[in-house]
């Protein structure tokens, strides 16, 4: 089928604009949801801390390991033998979601309350989280 040309004579041929590949859609700026934005501005004094999209929540990498996940706009902390009794004892929460016969129930539990308003005590929970991620085998 041929193409009809439109264009008055003479007039010159303007190139179409063109739609942004999957890639750049991909990669294009996505507002971070306010709970993620807010747990990386509180993790900064700790370094470099990156937030992925994983799952339709977040993944929170430091040093290319993963110590936190944002789901259910809840952030949960990883956690491992060690830490874990701490979390218990302070009455956080574990992150479990249901499987196809079964509940799941992850290594990462819900930042406890008195620290999740901040302060000193919230970076102890993070950097317990990050102690589980440094022991947690490379994936």
């Amino acid at each position: 089928m041929r193409r009809i040309d439109h264009r008055k004579p003479g007039s010159p041929r303007v190139p179409r604009p063109r739609s942004p590949s999957p890639a750049a859609r991909k990669t294009a700026a996505t507002p971070l949801p306010a709970v993620v934005a807010q747990f990386l501005q509180r993790t900064t004094p700790l370094g470099p801390v990156a937030a992925r999209p994983m799952f339709g929540g977040h993944g929170f990498y430091f040093e290319g390991r993963i110590f936190a996940i944002h789901a259910y706009d809840e952030i949960w902390l990883k956690v491992d033998d060690l830490t874990k009794p701490a979390f218990e004892k302070a009455g956080s929460r574990p992150f479990v979601y249901e499987g196809k016969n079964r509940p799941i129930e992850m290594p990462y539990w819900s930042i406890p309350e008195p620290a999740a308003a901040g302060g000193s005590s919230f970076r102890r929970w993070v950097e317990r989280a990050l102690e589980a991620a440094r022991r947690a085998p490379a994936t």
